[in-house]
């Protein structure tokens, strides 16, 4: 079961060094496309290692939840919380959008979860620059 939790996460690190690894590339693309390619490669590593971070926290929150059954998220949100009750659906949903959302109106920086996943994906997005040599 934990090599499956890490499937996700370990594909989405292989993509994101896939990405990294092909910025070599760019000098053989033309002229007018290199900016587009490497723009789309940036984006590529960052979508990638943020996806991979919030998989490995889902499964790290997750634990050991083997619930299944009409008390999960509803199949309509096509949302598979491992096994989480839909109030903690909702408790995690509004801590990531709505809190963040209350805090812009309130003019306070109520985004407690970005400092975290900033510097996570920081960190991950650096290694991999330098694991394939481009930093």
């Amino acid at each position: 079961m934990v090599w499956v939790a890490l499937a996700g996460p370990a594909i989405n690190i292989a993509l994101a060094a896939l990405a990294a690894a092909a910025f070599h590339l760019i000098g053989l693309v033309p002229a007018g496309s290199a900016q587009w390619v490497a723009d789309n490669l940036k984006n590529a590593l960052v979508i990638n290692v943020v996806l991979a971070v919030f998989q490995h926290a889902a499964a790290a929150a997750a634990g050991r939840r083997t619930r299944r059954g009409p008390d999960c998220c509803p199949t309509c949100w096509r949302i598979r919380c491992r096994g989480w009750s839909l109030t903690e659906c909702l408790i995690l949903i509004a801590i990531l959008i709505l809190l963040p959302m209350l805090g812009a109106q309130l003019g306070l920086n109520l985004d407690i979860i970005s400092q975290w996943v900033r510097a996570s994906t920081g960190f991950v997005i650096r290694l991999l620059l330098l694991l394939t040599g481009n930093v």
